[in-house]
């Protein structure tokens, strides 16, 4: 009816595209989306065309071939654009937050801590809990950024933010237990060699980790095997705790 060429036919195309991604058809959300973006970029002043090109963005980061690189350069155009002054607060954030995430994916530990720093501050004064998905998300990918710089001090700082936002959720209760036995390996495998400040800081990591698992297990983790193949995890058989909550596990399997 509108026509190929027309922006409501793009702004159509565009939307298509964000359910193909949800579902996982990234060859097919691509393809609508560069025709998309090459109806709307002639219109440069049209929200949806960036908003394309954020989707865009985040099919580069999803799909199974990664382009994280891409990726970075489709969020930075947008965020340096004048639109980016005009985006709601939430867009924006988002939009940083998916900066972040390109960011972390290259290992640019410095960069992504500098755009997901702002985008922690921001959301804490602009919303406080009000916004869980997006705080959720950047604290995450913080985290990663410290734990890639090897501060295990800011890592697990950023762990404890997050838990205000992740509530019983068992999956995010699980990944921050999971960093937490990072922070715990960055200070030390082995407490023997370490000062006694160092082993006061592992010991408070291996707290944290063992109690966020068993808040995990509380809210429904049950998957044994995934908890027993993670290599990350490993550091905490010292720890007697951590043996019982396996032992739990076990006795609760079919």
């Amino acid at each position: 009816r509108f026509g190929d060429d027309n922006r409501l036919t793009a702004e159509a195309m565009a939307k298509h595209a964000s359910f193909l991604r949800h579902i996982g058809d990234y060859a097919a959300a691509e393809k609508s989306l560069q025709t998309a973006i090459a109806i709307l970029e002639r219109q440069p002043d049209n929200r949806e065309y960036w908003l394309a090109l954020n989707e865009m963005g985040l099919c580069c980061l999803e799909m199974k071939e990664s382009t994280p690189d891409r990726a970075e350069q489709l969020f930075r155009k947008i965020v340096d654009s004048d639109f980016a002054g005009q985006a709601s607060p939430a867009t924006l954030l988002s939009i940083q937050t998916n900066l972040g995430s390109a960011l972390v994916d290259q290992e640019k530990w410095a960069e992504a801590e500098r755009i997901l720093v702002r985008v922690r501050d921001q959301g804490d004064k602009l919303w406080g809990k009000q916004r869980p998905r997006i705080m959720k998300e950047s604290l995450s990918l913080l985290t990663l950024a410290y734990l890639g710089k090897r501060d295990a001090d800011k890592a697990a700082e950023t762990i404890q933010a997050r838990k205000n936002y992740v509530g019983k959720n068992a999956e995010g209760l699980y990944e921050m237990a999971i960093q937490s036995a990072r922070c715990m390996a960055i200070v030390g495998r082995s407490p023997d060699s370490l000062s006694e400040a160092d082993r006061e800081r592992r010991a408070r990591f291996s707290e944290s980790a063992i109690n966020l698992l068993k808040e995990a297990v509380t809210a429904g983790l049950t998957d044994l095997k995934r908890i027993k193949a993670n290599k990350n995890l490993s550091i905490l058989g010292e720890h007697s705790e951590f043996q019982k909550i396996l032992a739990g596990l076990e006795k609760s399997e079919p």
